[in-house]
């Protein structure tokens, strides 16, 4: 099946939005998280099937695609989508590459349907992505389990002044040099993102259902920002950015992060992919359950470099 593409993602907001309220269900589901995402050579390519089942998509100068998140269809025809766009990236555009990232379970079924056509090497790395069930999520941290968490927090609050505000409160050149600050701090493929938030702060947030903001002493120490996940009730904190200026920073704003959104009634919030020393630190926050995904590659081995 021989998809159409559309290359100014922009210009087909209105379509691309209509088919992620249809069929969208994953965390990175959202518009213009899609739009930020454009970094350096890399541009939007909005891939569409038969009845607007469809993929997010880029391709580089590299003749690399790459997908954000999975398919935008029914359950059932995920798959049969997926494999249709590796056909036509493949044997009509010629492609080098696909890069994307999948369930574990899913990367297994386009092994056996794919391996006698293409090369899939192992997984180059995964993330794990916690989730809090905001019905039993405690704000007050009772119980000696919370212990070191209220600490930090009353420390924090006891040596210097705290306000919390709306992020677009905050001067944009403000929120940027935290996340500038952020970057020194960071390990490399961390750093690699840097222009998905930069693209985000610029935008005003217009991905995001809310963003927040601790200032410390009156100066930003932290952003925090996310949105609603379609077709349910649930939320994904996109953006976590601290200035590791301040002891418990971390600490004070996911424990106000998840204070705000059982306030706001979501059932669950996904706290975001996570490497290894990341999972850590989220673990203190003791999350309902966590699943995994997987980055990977599909390779054409007739791919001939074009001149």
């Amino acid at each position: 099946m021989q998809p159409k593409l559309f290359f100014d993602t922009q210009k087909q907001k209105s379509r691309i939005s209509a088919i992620i309220k249809k069929y969208g269900y994953g965390p990175e589901h959202n518009f213009y998280h899609y739009q930020a995402l454009q970094e350096h050579d890399t541009k939007n390519i909005f891939v569409e099937f038969s009845k607007g089942m469809s993929i997010l998509a880029q391709k580089d100068g590299r003749e690399r695609w790459w997908t954000l998140d999975e398919v935008l269809a029914p359950e059932e025809k995920r798959l049969e989508v997926f494999l249709d766009f590796a056909e036509f990236a493949f044997k009509k555009d010629k492609a080098w590459k696909i890069v994307t990232e999948t369930t574990p379970e899913f990367r297994r079924k386009l092994i056996k349907n794919l391996k006698n056509k293409y090369k899939i090497p192992k997984v180059r790395y995964s993330l794990y992505w916690p989730v809090f069930s905001l019905k039993q999520w405690n704000p007050k941290l009772e119980g000696k389990n919370w212990k070191k968490i209220r600490n930090l927090r009353n420390r924090l609050y006891k040596s210097h002044t705290i306000k919390i505000v709306d992020s677009r409160k905050v001067k944009k050149e403000k929120l940027i040099q935290l996340v500038m600050d952020w970057k020194k701090k960071r390990a490399y493929r961390d750093r690699v993102f840097l222009d998905r938030y930069l693209n985000m702060i610029n935008a005003g947030f217009k991905s995001c259902n809310y963003c927040r903001t601790i200032l410390v002493d009156g100066k930003p120490a932290s952003i925090s920002a996310g949105w609603k996940i379609p077709n349910s009730n649930d939320i994904y904190s996109s953006v976590g950015i601290l200035n590791y200026s301040y002891d418990g920073i971390g600490e004070v704003a996911y424990v106000d992060e998840l204070n705000f959104l059982k306030r706001n009634g979501y059932n669950e919030a996904n706290f975001g992919g996570s490497d290894d020393a990341m999972l850590r630190f989220k673990r203190k926050f003791k999350p309902s359950r966590i699943y995994r995904t997987d980055i990977y590659a599909i390779i054409n081995k007739n791919y001939k470099k074009r001149k």
